[in-house]
């Protein structure tokens, strides 16, 4: 029995539904009999061309169904559709708009005081169309209802709904919690509710009665603009009207353009027929049939397009699927054009090594051609991969890092069901960008707009452990991580596929997908400081206090006093020993990689926690590959006691004796902090020369982060995007970096010569940059000028040459002020009493000043033409600059040797530059 058959008109769920039933006619063909012949029924309230489905299901029998005229309805549902002007000049976002103006006429002349529902296309507009009739509108209710509405209200945790629900105008979607939504379905469920705004999912999920349903606008917000809502979706918000064990009667209107009200007056009388889908997903299906071994050749593929509904339809309108046929058409020019449509997906799957197509040995030539799958092919059906996400994993070359890797799973044709919507791209380019807040790993150029950027973004935010404040984006992160490890897996067997098949070196792409398998299924990144979210007690809240304390291990855990992290959890006693008795529970690996005669390695890996749990069921992957990226050894998903013998042992054979060396990997699938690695040396020659490419690699790369000098032993959060210096022998431009949300300072993307220094600009309007909270280090004037007797006393200053390191030599001094204040040090103008007069007559702004990793440089207003240093200082005993309309000279500053660095041969190395 098919419910709802309809669907088949669904441009995504139809081909499914469509597919399965013909698979189920397909088999009942080879195991079937005419005795007992199988039979379906489908059903739907909606359907215009009856005939067409009949001929479908009934396998040929038009005679086979029960149409049921609109007027034996037991609930009657009047449908009205109601055009309104829109001008081409018009927005459909305006336009939208301009429909809650008619919502509450439209409410106070159908409802009948009687539950109303508002399909609204996006959740912004759904909450702008409950704002809008709060805000303009008031509805009688009895005190009785008030009274309920209040109680309801009580058990509201979102202020806003709480105020529009009072007033009898709530809104739903999924960007509420769930316990939200909950009270609300229940209220507007028992009749409390008088009007509730909501998304078009609402009719696809929660049964809601209602007297009054308004579908406000016929289009919805993709990525790819606006389009018009599926005519399933239409029949399924039309149906949540007049409910038979609710309601007596029921209303719906739909609001739409005045162009288009013929065309939804007819699908409302239910005239318009029911399309089939399937040619835009035949490649996938095809596929799968082919794995199932239902289709064997062109023969039996054209027997299963027969079985289809979009066979039907194509007889009845060739042209609507692209098989133009010339004249009238017939039954067989149309099958043709079938048949060529069926060869063009099938020589696309072969050309993807999904299939193989050839002849039977010893078979005439007059045989058919026969068709089977390969490996990539049945994966491709196991994992129900889509045909363009299997196009972008055969690209993939073996040497990929972990953010390619990544990069790869984000582009995913998978994802696209996720829309990115404008009322979430604030919280997104915060994740991305902040420089108030910790942001993603791998920041994206450019401001996220897109869904593969919002996926991006969110996949970071969760293996980050970043908090992300929407509730919607919470809930679409957790369906994207659940998403995201099927298709992880699918892509390490894909490359692990690809060495076998096509004897590709894989194993750097291998070991970075195995890891980053690990990460989604942990929802941590590999080295990740918030391990200890894993244990049981422990969320990210907790795992970042310990973090913050320097617990960011397993071993250390295990090496800190119970009471000290009961202290840092604010827990009772025993949580701290609870805690280390688990992690004693774990277990732990150790790797044994050596070189036998006849270039023959043994691989010995052992589980050495002779405390450890097996009801833990700790999964490990075992991976060994060389230096010429070539995969050694695999063995995916073992048990980490490895069958009770806690040993582990495989020999394989070097494939290539030329090598530098090979690495071992335990890898654990479900836990993060307990792999470990082991690197033997073969080739000491190769060793060198290795080491020697990669030296070379390092200094012809093309950019260096600044922050490289001093990140080298501990792991910072980077709050800001990262400085680059562009190395070249002659010129070395600095990239444009921004920060602040309103004033933006930049440096000037231009080349700057040897021994010249940057200059710096604003890049908008002169206004003061909003205000600092004064900082508790050592300023750019406190240490390289003399300071007043008041400002020594005040930062305890001892009277000594300038510049005073205190003790540290030059390299601890810049990593120390890098570890007080990162990245950016900034000055405001009410911190400079003296005011600078602009060349045209006018007062500038002021100065500013900017420490960029030890550059600390004045920066003038914009309006100022040029600038020459006197040596006049204020009260504090700062350095103060002039403007001269007569000279162009820049205004130099001293700059701790960053000038001499830029200046610098590019193989500079970096203890050169502290020296």
């Amino acid at each position: 029995m098919i419910d709802e058959v309809h669907i088949l008109s669904d441009q995504y769920r139809g081909p499914t539904l469509e597919a399965v039933v013909s698979r189920m006619r397909s088999i009942h063909r080879f195991i079937g009999t005419p005795e007992e012949p199988m039979r379906i029924i489908a059903l739907s309230a909606t359907i215009p061309n009856v005939v067409d489905l009949a001929a479908w299901v009934g396998e040929g029998n038009t005679k086979c169904y029960y149409n049921i005229a609109e007027s034996r309805r037991p609930i009657k549902i009047e449908k009205h559709v109601l055009g309104f002007n829109c001008d081409t000049s018009t927005s459909s976002y305006r336009f939208d708009l301009n429909l809650n103006y008619k919502l509450f006429d439209i409410i106070r002349k159908h409802s009948s005081g009687r539950p109303t529902l508002v399909f609204c296309s996006t959740r912004k507009a759904v909450e702008i169309a409950s704002n809008h009739l709060l805000q303009f509108h008031t509805l009688n209710l009895p005190a009785e209802q008030r009274n309920t509405l209040f109680a309801v209200a009580g058990r509201i945790s979102n202020e806003e709904l709480k105020l529009r629900l009072v007033a009898g105008f709530a809104y739903h979607h999924a960007g509420l919690n769930l316990a939200d939504r909950s009270v609300l379905e229940e209220a507007f469920r028992a009749g409390h509710i008088p009007v509730l705004c909501c998304t078009s999912a609402l009719a696809m999920g929660v049964n809601l009665p209602a007297h009054l349903v308004i579908i406000k606008s016929t289009e919805m917000y993709t990525d790819y603009g606006m389009e018009e809502y599926p005519e399933s979706s239409i029949f399924q918000m039309i149906g949540r009207a007049g409910r038979p064990q609710f309601d007596t009667f029921g209303v719906a209107v739909i609001m739409t353009q005045r162009a288009k009200v013929q065309k939804y007056e007819r699908l409302a009388a239910g005239s318009v027929p029911i399309e089939s889908y399937l040619h835009q997903h035949l490649a996938e299906h095809l596929n799968s049939e082919i794995v199932l071994q239902t289709i064997t050749d062109l023969r039996t593929a054209m027997d299963w397009i027969r079985s289809t509904f979009l066979y039907v339809r194509a007889l009845a309108s060739p042209t609507r699927y692209g098989l133009s046929v010339a004249g009238d058409h017939n039954r067989s020019q149309i099958e043709q054009k079938l048949e060529e449509l069926c060869r063009t997906e099938l020589n696309a799957l072969e050309a993807y090594s999904l299939t193989v197509i050839g002849k039977d040995r010893g078979a005439n030539p007059d045989e058919p051609l026969t068709i089977s799958s390969t490996v990539y092919g049945r994966l491709m059906a196991q994992y129900c991969l889509s045909f363009r996400t299997v196009k972008l994993l055969r690209k993939i070359k073996g040497t990929e890092p972990l953010l390619e890797v990544f990069t790869i799973l984000t582009h995913c044709d998978e994802f696209t069901a996720f829309k990115c919507r404008n009322s979430d791209k604030r919280a997104l380019n915060e994740l991305n960008r902040s420089t108030a807040k910790a942001t993603i790993r791998f920041p994206l150029r450019g401001r996220i707009q897109t869904t593969t950027t919002m996926v991006s973004c969110l996949l970071q935010a969760v293996l980050g452990n970043l908090p992300i404040g929407q509730h919607s984006l919470q809930q679409e992160a957790a369906r994207m991580i659940t998403l995201g490890r099927r298709l992880i897996k699918c892509i390490a067997e894909f490359i692990y596929v690809g060495r076998e098949t096509e004897e590709a070196s894989v194993y750097q792409a291998l070991l970075n997908t195995l890891i980053l398998a690990q990460c989604l299924e942990t929802k941590l990144w590999e080295d990740s400081p918030f391990i200890t979210k894993q244990l049981k007690g422990i969320g990210p809240v907790y795992a970042g206090q310990l973090a913050a304390r320097g617990k960011t291990s397993f071993q250390e855990i295990l090496n800190t006093d119970p009471r000290e992290l009961e202290v840092i959890l604010k827990k009772n006693p025993p949580f701290g020993n609870e805690m280390i008795d688990f992690i004693r529970k774990l277990p732990r690996f150790s790797i044994e990689l050596s070189m036998k005669e006849d270039y023959m390695m043994e691989f010995v890996v052992t589980q050495t926690n002779a405390d450890y749990d097996k009801q833990l069921t700790v999964r490990v992957t075992l991976l060994v590959g060389d230096t010429a990226n070539t995969v050694l050894f695999f063995k995916d998903n073992c048990d980490a006691s490895f069958g009770g013998n806690c040993r582990y042992a495989a020999s394989f054979k070097l494939t290539d004796a030329t090598v530098a060396s090979a690495t071992g990997h335990v890898i654990c699938v479900n836990w993060t902090g307990l792999d470990c690695s082991q690197t033997v040396s073969i080739n000491g020659d190769a060793n060198v020369e290795l080491q020697k490419r990669r030296s070379r690699k390092a200094n012809n790369h093309s950019s260096m982060l600044i922050t490289e000098f001093y990140q080298k032993e501990t792991r910072t959060e980077v709050n800001e995007p990262p400085v680059e210096v562009h190395s070249s022998p002659e010129t070395r431009p600095l990239d444009a970096f921004r920060f602040n949300r309103k004033q933006k300072l930049t440096l000037n993307s231009e080349t700057i010569k040897p021994h010249e220094e940057p200059t710096i600009s604003l890049l908008n309007s002169p206004e003061p940059v909003e205000k600092r909270p004064k900082q508790d280090f050592l300023t750019h004037d406190a240490i390289f000028h003399q300071p007043t007797k008041a400002f020594r006393t005040q930062l305890a200053m001892p009277e000594s040459p300038i510049p005073h390191y205190r003790g540290m030599t030059r390299q601890e001094y810049f990593i120390d002020m890098h570890r007080k204040n990162p990245y950016l040090l900034f000055g405001h103008p009410n911190q400079h009493p003296l005011r600078l007069s602009n060349p045209e007559g006018g007062v500038g702004s002021g100065r500013r000043r900017v420490c960029i990793f030890g550059v600390f440089t004045e920066i003038p207003d914009r309006r100022q033409a040029c600038f020459e240093t006197n040596d006049r200082r204020d009260r504090l005993g700062r350095r103060s600059c002039t403007a001269s309309a007569g000279e162009r000279r820049p205004l130099r500053q001293l700059d701790l040797g960053i000038a001499d660095f830029l200046a610098s041969p590019p193989r500079m190395q970096k203890e050169d530059f502290f020296k």
